[in-house]
């Protein structure tokens, strides 16, 4: 007999960290059933925002846009909410990498950034930025249209800090706003 083979179309794309997490929190990236949940320890999100501070490779996304109701789907983040069918993009490999990134912007884990020796750690110290910046200071979650304009990791940095460690807060910027984190939609 004959064996049928569909071809799959792969698309490309170099989007900037930022415009992936804007599309998690926006509901456009979401999670197929056939998912795990969110597994990661606290170590392993550490370590990717380091390897990201430090410009090392951290793999790519890929994606895949099913039609409407074609498969259930879930919200990103630790909750993992069901969600109501509509046109989204389903995130088949790099779940755990988006989610990581966006629990710590959204502060659902903790994370600091120690601006003295340019690591990241779990504990607060006068040196150490928080990086929930999608959460005001009364907790409340805020959207990146809330945020927009401003210099994000610099909203959270006392005036001390900002004069001091300008040069790491902007690089820490950069790291939302000039990283590429390839992906490809197939």
């Amino acid at each position: 007999g004959r064996v049928a083979y569909r071809v799959v179309d792969v698309e490309s794309h170099s989007l900037k960290v930022e415009q992936h997490l804007k599309r998690v929190a926006s509901g456009v990236y979401r999670l197929p059933e056939f998912q795990r949940t969110f597994v990661w320890e606290e170590d392993r999100v550490l370590k990717l925002w380091d390897s990201l501070y430090h410009g090392f490779p951290i793999g790519q996304i890929m994606l895949w846009e099913p039609e409407p109701d074609e498969l259930p789907m879930r919200s990103l983040g630790r909750a993992q909410i069901d969600v109501a069918e509509k046109k989204a993009t389903a995130i088949v490999d790099g779940q755990q990498r988006l989610t990581a990134l966006d629990s710590v912007l959204t502060g659902d884990i903790a994370l600091r950034f120690d601006l003295q020796d340019e690591s990241f750690v779990y504990n607060d110290g006068s040196t150490c930025l928080r990086l929930d910046i999608l959460r005001n200071d009364r907790g409340e979650p805020l959207s990146f249209a809330d945020v927009a304009g401003e210099q994000f990791f610099f909203m959270r940095a006392s005036p001390e800090q900002k004069s001091k460690f300008a040069r790491a807060i902007n690089h820490l910027n950069g790291v939302l706003t000039q990283r590429e984190l390839p992906s490809q939609i197939i």
